[in-house]
């Protein structure tokens, strides 16, 4: 065990370097198609990224191992791959942040006008296009005869005396009225609409039923996929005292051996829409114990000889929080997380023994089941990891850091534990 630990510490380093690299390198051609200005269909694979933002461009080769020629929205009218369709539109685009902790004082509108890649959501007789930009702004489209139309909506702040509100321009709610004007059953559920892909696409659903007339293409939104699954593995556990004073210093001084114990639990995996599912937040219930010993030998003043032997098993319930990357590789998902874990003390046992010989009274021995006065109910952790999964079954190396047990300023604690675990997904 212990030559796997001195291991893990490098392997964990580089691995997470190597996984951070290949990410940003790997291709992924997938069967796809071009239709270039000329009004041209050109077959082959198109480099699919899932993209979570529109993209600026598009990878395209004819075949496997031919050279990939890039296609900027100049270059193309439209690009398709996956059950994905890009068009190439000069368009307007409103560029003001939506999110709550990043509005302006500042009704006006911030529009730009640029060329391109729309991501199709619904094509028809009407159609319903987005562009989602690297700041996360989204905007949407309806389709005309002479191109493509914002949908115009903003947020922004008002100060009203010292406190601020947030006001909103939804011009598209009138733009969306009037799109519609041929089916006056759904004006009504068109003015509650808001401002996103999953309710404007019902909208368009609801306006091709007027007609029973069928959607040419629908792209529907990804959702989060949740995942669940057990652990079961093994840790091994180190605890170091520091910056004891003096009455505390034998906790210190003692080398506290490894404690290797057996580890499991369940986790719950969110994991995120687009970017090739990539992301996904990990949650875990994790149940572990370390059992511990030290030894500390000193000379006082008076030349006495103290020999103390302190004894410390923990049993915790861990909630682990942690961001997870992955990709594949070959047939194998690899991945990379991190994150905090919070510890609920379950059970501890202390034990302290106390050898003191004197030139005057011989040997003394005392024993006692508290070696720390007062401990901690929870403790915070910090933890990294790498590991790879096929199919429903996961193997991971993990390392960990927390502050221990200890609730007192004359002195700290910290445990370092390093983890083997084997997964099973069940969904």
């Amino acid at each position: 065990m212990k030559k796997i630990i001195s291991v893990l510490k490098p392997v964990l380093l580089i691995a997470g370097m190597m996984f951070s690299w290949l990410s940003y390198s790997q291709e992924n051609f997938s069967p796809g198609l071009v239709i270039n200005n000329s009004g041209d269909t050109l077959r082959g694979l198109v480099d699919y990224r899932n993209w979570a933002t529109n993209p600026k461009a598009v990878a395209f080769k004819v075949e496997v191992g031919s050279s990939a020629t890039t296609f900027l929205p100049t270059d193309i009218i439209e690009f398709r791959v996956e059950d994905e369709i890009y068009v190439s539109a000069i368009v307007e685009a409103e560029n003001t942040p939506v999110e709550d902790s990043r509005l302006e004082y500042d009704s006006k509108l911030r529009i730009s006008l640029d060329t391109l890649f729309l991501q199709t959501l619904v094509d028809g007789k009407k159609g319903l296009y987005y562009y989602r930009n690297n700041e996360g702004r989204e905007n949407f489209y309806i389709k005309k005869d002479d191109g493509f139309e914002l949908l115009i909506y903003k947020k922004y702040l008002i100060r009203q005396g010292t406190t601020s509100s947030i006001r909103t321009i939804s011009n598209y709610i009138g733009q969306l009225n009037l799109y519609f004007s041929d089916c006056p059953d759904i004006l009504q559920k068109v003015n509650r609409a808001s401002y996103d892909q999953g309710t404007l696409i019902k909208l368009f659903q609801e306006y091709y039923k007027c007609f029973s007339t069928e959607i040419t293409f629908q792209r529907n939104p990804e959702t989060i996929r949740f995942e669940i699954g057990v652990l079961a593995g093994v840790s091994n556990s180190k605890l170091k005292f520091y910056g004891a004073v003096k009455n505390w210093d034998f906790l210190e001084n003692s080398d506290y051996k490894r404690s290797t114990d057996f580890s499991g639990g369940v986790f719950f995996d969110f994991v995120m829409p687009r970017r090739m599912r990539k992301l996904s937040l990990n949650n875990e219930l994790l149940l572990f114990m370390y059992q511990t010993n030290g030894y500390d030998e000193q000379t006082n003043f008076n030349n006495d000889n103290i020999k103390i032997s302190t004894e410390f098993t923990y049993s915790y319930l861990r909630l682990n929080n942690l961001l997870r990357y992955r990709f594949p590789v070959g047939n194998a998902t690899v991945f990379i997380n991190g994150g905090v874990s919070n510890g609920i003390l379950l059970s501890e046992e202390q034990y302290l023994k106390k050898e003191i010989t004197t030139s005057y009274s011989g040997t003394n021995i005392y024993e006692s089941n508290t070696v720390l006065p007062q401990t901690k109910k929870f403790d915070l952790g910090f933890l990294a990891g790498a590991g790879v999964r096929l199919k429903k079954l996961s193997f991971e190396a993990r390392y960990e850091k927390s502050d221990g047990m200890v609730m007192s300023s004359s002195i700290g604690s910290k445990v370092t534990r390093y983890y083997l675990l084997l997964g099973y997904c069940f969904r």
